[in-house]
């Protein structure tokens, strides 16, 4: 991430080595813009430029940021990542002087330089005629480069079975990866019904952007102005929304509601509504009011958009109407600490809170109608660690711990009960941060791992049903999961990609790059409308896709 031209001779990240051993500053200097100015004068004499990017990150409050992004549960390759994109947006400088600040930053509150600088392999943008291009007006993405997933490990390799299973093996429920071309995705599958030739061809960049400002004429031209349906030609489409009129900034969770769909944008503390059908912007809500900070997870409950915020500690109620606040909540009872998930069982609501309960995380239980405190769910007697993604379904809650080794924990929904613990052996759970129920079975996403991996379990038992793992299916840090009942949708979010499989068997299907649909750190996955809708946190955009 770093780039070499950056602090050569490593002097600045020796003077914040300093800073932050030296008694007599410590890491609370970091954040303090006079006293870093006044230190890095006598460490620095001679990098100006470097004690200046430095003096503008604690200006900026980035430590701190980095922190709250950590606490979150976030691996630190995204945590740094995230805070170096907030900093760019806000700051003079260039993107790769922001990812070494942030980079340095984070290595001198302790972080291993190795998880801070892992390059990400990109490859030559793709023409692709299915990839409408540009940036002229609502509605219309911008190109972007395209990325493939890092090396991961071959199939079979130790460790990518959970519980002593190898691939290949007899075991039941286990799926061997399939076999993987030199990066470690998928072999193409043979043409089929329902499967489109891809033709790749290599032209000048005059003739690239001879064939945009073509695609650009023709999609102006023959798009409706009203609404469309998901049908004919746009359904074999990918569209990538982007650009100022959006509002992205850092996209980090999406839901679809109705007609709509809404997106939750953490760099931006705001909320984007597109209309699904033409995707042109509905509105962007923005503002005090609405009490939007860092706002982490989005989702649809009846007739409202329910927003959960991170940086905020609230939850924020909108009318998916007309995008009017309904009310924050927020202090008091509710608890919430450092809120990252939500999910309804008939009239409440039940939130997440990665910390809390003396560090174990907690649940926090309101009513959906009218925002009261019904109670708050301690994590050290229920198993909690980290809390995370939260799926309720059949009378249960199941809840993703992402902390320690991992595990899940069964909860009555109603009244908050304590069922059972499900951890180790063959679960495989590591760093699960992502849950979705379809056909009576719960798919949980585990972001660790040998690049990740996902579990299915029995949504009535909790037993152990499956679990995916090895390069074969594309994982690289999966961080959502969605489905349809009968596809599952995983984004590698370290990747660049989307992993798709069967939900009958857990077979995979395919693994579609950025090299097609424009992936730039996938931080969250919907499905509705049989199109599929990702929202790229690094990207500051939106992928859609048909669903099959």
């Amino acid at each position: 991430m770093p780039s070499t031209s950056w602090d050569v001779n490593g002097q600045a990240r020796r003077a914040l080595q300093l800073i932050v051993a030296d008694p007599g500053l410590g890491p609370e200097v970091l954040s303090r813009p006079q006293m870093m100015a006044n230190v890095l004068k006598d460490l620095l004499p001679d990098s100006p430029r470097e004690a200046s990017m430095l003096v503008g990150a604690a200006e900026a409050g980035l430590p701190q940021m980095l922190r709250g992004n950590l606490s979150q549960g976030l691996d630190p390759q995204t945590a740094v990542r995230l805070a170096a994109a907030a900093f760019a947006e806000r700051a003079p400088f260039a993107p790769e002087a922001c990812d070494w600040v942030v980079g340095e930053l984070a290595i001198a509150l302790g972080i291993d330089p190795a998880l801070v600088a892992k390059p990400r392999p990109q490859a030559a943008a793709t023409a692709q005629d299915t990839v409408i291009t540009g940036a002229a007006a609502p509605g219309y993405p911008a190109p972007g480069p395209a990325g493939y997933p890092p090396a991961g490990f071959a199939p079979g390799q130790a460790g990518s079975a959970p519980g002593g299973f190898a691939p290949g093996t007899a075991a039941p429920g286990w799926q061997s990866p399939p076999a993987a071309d030199p990066r470690w995705l998928p072999a193409t599958p043979a043409p089929g019904p329902g499967r489109r030739d891809k033709v790749l061809v290599r032209v000048s960049a005059a003739a690239v952007a001879a064939v945009l400002v073509a695609a650009v004429i023709i999609f102006f031209a023959t798009r409706p102005s009203g609404t469309t349906s998901h049908s004919g030609a746009r359904a074999s489409t990918v569209h990538v929304y982007s650009g100022a009129s959006y509002g992205f900034k850092h996209p980090w969770a999406i839901a679809l509601a109705g007609p709509d769909a809404w997106v939750a944008n953490y760099g931006g503390n705001s909320v984007t509504e597109l209309n699904a059908s033409t995707g042109h912007v509905v509105r962007i809500l923005s503002g005090g009011s609405y009490g939007f900070s860092q706002p982490w997870a989005i989702t649809v409950n009846g007739p409202d958009v329910w927003v959960v915020n991170a940086g905020g500690n609230s939850v924020t109620e909108l009318n998916a109407s007309d995008g009017t606040e309904v009310r924050v909540l927020s202090g008091g009872r509710y608890g919430f600490n450092h809120p990252d998930g939500i999910a309804f069982a008939g009239n409440d609501a039940w939130v997440s809170s990665y910390e809390g309960s003396a560090k174990y995380g907690s649940l926090t239980e309101f009513n959906a109608s009218d925002g009261g405190w019904i109670r708050t769910v301690p994590g050290r007697s229920h198993g909690f660690s980290g809390p995370e993604a939260l799926v309720a379904t059949g009378g249960h809650l199941w809840v993703a711990n992402g902390g320690g080794k991992g595990s899940v924990t069964e909860l009555n929904t109603s009244d908050g009960s304590y069922v059972k613990l499900f951890r180790g052996g063959k679960y495989g759970f590591n760093t699960p941060n992502a849950m979705v129920a379809s056909r009576g079975a719960i798919w949980v996403a585990n972001a660790s791992g040998n690049g990740g991996s996902v579990t299915e379990i029995s949504a009535s038992t909790g037993a152990w049903l499956i679990t995916l793992a090895g390069g074969g299916y594309g994982f690289a840090y999966p961080g959502a999961i969605a489905a349809d009942g009968t596809h599952v949708w995983v984004t590698n979010a370290n990747g660049e990609s989307v992993t798709e499989l069967n939900t009958g068997d857990g077979r995979w299907l395919r693994t579609l790059t950025a090299a097609r649909y424009h992936f730039k750190y996938p931080a969250s996955v919907a499905v509705g409308g049989g199109h599929v809708w990702v929202a790229n946190a690094d990207g500051n955009s939106i992928t859609e896709f048909p669903a099959s």
